[in-house]
């Protein structure tokens, strides 16, 4: 019942038009980031699948409009746009520039590590978190 109760919850989310940093902060901002890694690694496994689901689905119903193929700008088709932060590669643009939902996994899963890092009053440059996930 608890991992139906979960993937339902994730399903829910309006992820359409984020990016990788407003998708973690609307999965987790009335939730909370478990403490447990493990735990926190299912999560945003499960975040990325329905993230990369519902871009999917923007794709598709895009062509069955009538579209030239080319996908909507995520920002009119966006219901979550005040989750985005500026600067940030979000929608279309980012499901264009990932090969699938794992490579999102992994860039969500090593943002998600950075924030805890620096939350606890550690340092890291962007040059260094840059090659951390240069196999990305």
């Amino acid at each position: 019942v608890a991992q139906t109760l979960c993937l339902e919850f994730l399903n829910s989310l309006a992820l359409v038009g984020t990016g990788v940093i407003s998708a973690l902060h609307v999965a987790f901002e009335n939730t909370g980031v478990p403490r447990d890694w493990q735990r926190a690694d299912r999560l945003v496994r499960g975040i990325s699948h329905f993230w990369w689901q519902q871009h999917i689905e923007e794709v598709e119903l895009s062509k069955t409009e009538g579209a030239t193929g080319i996908p909507r700008n995520s920002a009119s088709s966006s219901s979550s746009t005040s989750k985005h932060v500026a600067d940030e590669i979000a929608g279309m643009a980012l499901y264009r520039s990932l090969g699938g939902p794992d490579g999102l996994h992994r860039v969500m899963f090593s943002t998600l590590m950075l924030h805890q890092w620096l939350h606890s009053g550690h340092q890291m440059t962007l040059n260094e978190w840059t090659q951390l996930n240069t196999s990305i």
